[in-house]
């Protein structure tokens, strides 16, 4: 009796706990009607009598005709199919169901199958959509950014409709049917449809996708992981933080790094929230549910799959924090005065809020400042690792003035940071930025705007000026760089420079990138890209038979880089 009463007990245990792990989840669907869902249906003008007649599609492929005698009402409706109540959409018309409520950090099961395909589709395959991160639901300014594709035979594809974000893939012209079918029917209003295309791939380089990027508005599904037509198939789209994963049948065939959108202000900023979309287009569906439960973390059978991202995330993130400690290390020398007696120089010391301690600065003046009243640019010139504000001021303030005196550099004001081995992020970031151009600004002369105002540095210091360049591109108009090197493999500095690039435009920055044959000549080849791809003012120069060795560039190109720099002041 007792190992009954044992038995008892654990099988109604076993209950509690199914039933308290099935009330995580929550149906978006009553199964009644849809009041919490807003409905919208593209009703064309004219009633036709035959599914030919839907034969030729307007310019946007979309049917001319409906054949429903309710067509708004028809597109979704509640219908009993294989002894359940599902969710039906017919298809027939374009339309959305879409959430009154917004959505963040959740994963979502969508079941579905797909039934007949309307005619009017001619060779496409049937189609649906989920849209996620909504914006502005139900209202003229509605942004529906990013689709998880229900496309028949390529279902989890990636589509952008104003969205951004950064997915790992791969180039193929090894294409599913799915999408060479609809190539020569599409491609015209959908130019990124081509016979090669990106494929998701985990191992694969990893790319901003967006609908305004040139080939970038779609990443295809990989693997295909659909169920045959007319069989179920389970869907999960998981939303955390602003990594996005798309699954098929509990394969994962896209995932989605730092989500984003443009604003009505042209700034991306991040996209972690919004309304959930279903879409009717062409194909007909029966939804046995719509399942969303609340996540703090990626569901376990999907980490392995984003594993490898997280880590290089982390590790960068690490890596910042690093540099942050190191900006506080006692071990950093931020005051170092030894600057010799060079004309024009003078070190200075103020104390830094963002480092918490003292921290120095070297000016240098041109000839006659003193005796003058007029305001000059400012150049701020940054040391390389294990440099201090002192390193350089000397030689590059020596260079600086033979470039006045030959009338190739206007007078100006030079500024030496002390940069620690930051590599001019973090903590120091913020004192150069926040703390030490306002300081400079108001107790020198300068002209204190962004068209006066340049960057330089060598090594760590041109990493540091371009970097700066891209954080803050209204603080300056044009930086240069001695054997530096920028890598752009931290998807947050993808996103600085996209929002950097309107202003770059406006007050048409320029970039003087400088490398030695032997000292990564390569170091801003993906950079120099995305500069040329946008028209951006760029001088890459390769420098012959040189090495790491700042003397050989001041020798070999500095003059050069001063030039280049000085054009775009005003």
């Amino acid at each position: 009796m007792k190992k009954f009463s044992s038995f008892l007990l654990l099988l109604i245990s076993l209950s509690l706990s199914c039933k308290k792990e099935d009330t995580n989840w929550v149906d978006l669907l009553n199964y009644r009607d849809f009041s919490n869902w807003n409905v919208f249906v593209l009703i064309p003008e004219q009633k036709g009598s035959e599914e030919s007649e839907m034969r030729n599609p307007p310019e946007w492929l979309l049917p001319k005709v409906y054949l429903s005698e309710d067509p708004e009402s028809s597109t979704f409706n509640y219908q009993m199919h294989d002894g359940k109540k599902v969710l039906h959409i017919s298809g027939e018309l374009l339309g959305f169901i879409t959430t009154k409520k917004e959505y963040g950090d959740y994963h979502l099961k969508y079941k579905f199958k797909f039934g007949k395909k309307w005619q009017w589709l001619g060779d496409r395959p049937r189609d649906g959509g989920i849209f996620y991160h909504v914006k502005n639901s139900n209202t003229e300014k509605e942004k529906s950014p990013h689709e998880f594709n229900i496309h028949d035979g390529d279902i989890g594809s990636y589509w952008s409709f104003g969205g951004y974000g950064n997915i790992p893939c791969k180039i193929t012209t090894k294409l599913p049917g799915s999408i060479t079918d609809i190539i020569p029917i599409i491609s015209p209003v959908v130019p990124s449809l081509k016979d090669s295309m990106f494929i998701f791939d985990k191992d694969g380089t990893t790319k901003t996708f967006g609908e305004s990027i040139p080939d970038m508005q779609i990443c295809v599904a990989n693997p295909i992981a659909d169920n045959p037509c007319g069989e179920w198939n389970e869907l999960d789209l998981v939303c955390i933080g602003d990594t996005i994963i798309h699954a098929v049948n509990g394969v994962v065939v896209n995932v989605l790094y730092h989500s984003r959108y443009r604003t009505e202000n042209n700034e991306l900023i991040p996209l972690t929230k919004g309304a959930i979309k279903i879409q009717s287009e062409g194909g007909e569906q029966f939804v046995e549910y719509i399942k969303i439960k609340e996540i703090t973390e990626v569901p376990k059978e999907f980490r392995s799959k984003i594993q490898k991202h997280e880590i290089q995330e982390k590790s960068f993130v690490s890596s910042s924090t690093e540099e942050f400690d190191k900006n506080n290390s006692p071990k950093t020398k931020w005051v170092d005065p030894e600057i010799g007696t060079a004309p024009g120089l003078s070190h200075h010391i103020f104390p830094s809020k963002a480092l918490n301690t003292d921290v120095g600065y070297v000016i240098w003046t041109p000839e006659n400042y003193e005796k003058s009243t007029r305001h000059y640019p400012v150049i701020y010139f940054l040391h390389g690792v294990g440099g201090t504000e002192a390193a350089d001021a000397g030689e590059f303030s020596r260079w600086l003035s033979k470039a006045i005196k030959e009338h190739i550099f206007p007078p100006a004001i030079c500024v030496f940071p002390n940069g620690g081995e930051s590599y001019y992020r973090g903590a120091v970031e913020n004192m150069i930025v926040n703390e030490l151009i306002p300081l400079v600004d108001k107790n020198y002369r300068t002209s204190p705007k962004a068209d006066s105002r340049l960057l330089a540095g060598f090594s760590m210091g041109g990493e540091g000026a371009v970097y700066l360049s891209i954080k803050y591109p209204d603080l300056f108009c044009a930086a240069g760089s001695l054997g530096g090197e920028l890598k752009l493999d931290a998807p947050h500095l993808q996103l600085a420079i996209e929002n950097a690039i309107p202003t770059w435009k406006k007050s048409n920055f320029g970039f003087y990138l400088v490398n030695g044959d032997k000292d990564g000549p390569e170091a801003f080849s993906d950079f120099s890209e995305i500069l040329t791809s946008e028209k951006i003012d760029q001088r890459i120069v390769i420098l012959p038979d040189t090495e790491h060795n700042l003397q050989h560039y001041y020798e070999r190109s500095v003059i050069e880089m001063l030039a280049f720099l000085s054009s775009h002041l005003k």
